[in-house]
C-alpha cells in the first residue's frame, strides 16, 4: 500500500511543477504582450518616465 501512496505523491508533485511551469510561462507571455502594447500605445514615453531604457 505504501508504494502506491508514494507513486501518487510523486505524480502530484510532477503535476504541480508542470502547472507551475505553465503558470510562469503564461505570466512571462502576458508581461511580454503588455510591454509590447505599452511600447506601441505610449511610444515608450511611459518607460522613459520610469527610467527604463
Amino acid at each position: 500500500m505504501k508504494k502506491t501512496n508514494d507513486n501518487e505523491q510523486e505524480e502530484m508533485t510532477l503535476k504541480g511543477w508542470l502547472y507551475f511551469g505553465l503558470f510562469l510561462a503564461l505570466c512571462c507571455l502576458v508581461i511580454a504582450i503588455a510591454y509590447a502594447l505599452t511600447q506601441i500605445v505610449f511610444g515608450g514615453w511611459l518607460l522613459d518616465l520610469f527610467g527604463v531604457k
